[in-house]
């Protein structure tokens, strides 16, 4: 209501009240702590959130470094990562069953403006893929990030796979 009076009467304050409608709207009180960090107490982020955006910096680099591949190079990892290694992208998490993971990384992008090359997507996937970037995940910690080759996009997207895959 707050938030409405001000957009209503045109005030300016250092608090954006209708950010702060959204983080009331959409559950997600941590992102006061994010955006205004010296006007807040300082909570600890929550796990899911700590998670979700491991996970986007993880698919950031992955993207980045998979769009300066070669023709040559994007056909091996389309071969050796199949079905994962066609459309290398970032799909987001099931709206159904990590309604959580989804709802904090719509959050982080178009509320944040966090991690803007997935603005604009839609980001549920329709089938749950977070346990696929947990495994991920573990295999990005011991690579360097910055830097990736092919071999090591392969090898990242081959650990989206389910073991009896």
């Amino acid at each position: 209501m707050i938030a409405d009076i001000y957009k209503h009467l045109g005030i300016e304050g250092e608090i954006d009240a209708a950010f702060v409608k959204s983080v009331i709207s959409h559950d997600q009180p941590w992102a006061l702590n994010w955006e205004y960090p010296l006007l807040f107490d300082e909570e600890p982020t929550p796990a899911a959130v700590t998670e979700v955006g491991e996970i986007l910096q993880m698919w950031s680099f992955i993207e980045a470094a998979y769009k300066k591949l070669t023709p040559e190079k994007k056909a091996l990892v389309e071969a050796e990562a199949n079905p994962f290694g066609r459309d290398v992208q970032f799909r987001g998490f099931d709206g159904n069953n990590e309604s959580k993971h989804f709802s904090i990384a719509r959050f982080l992008i178009d509320d944040l403006g966090r991690f803007d090359e997935f603005s604009g997507r839609d980001l549920n996937s329709h089938t749950p893929l977070l346990d696929a970037y947990q495994r991920m995940l573990t295999v990005s910690n011991s690579l360097n990030m910055g830097s990736l080759a092919a071999e090591n996009i392969i090898e990242l997207l081959n650990a989206a796979k389910h073991h009896s895959v």
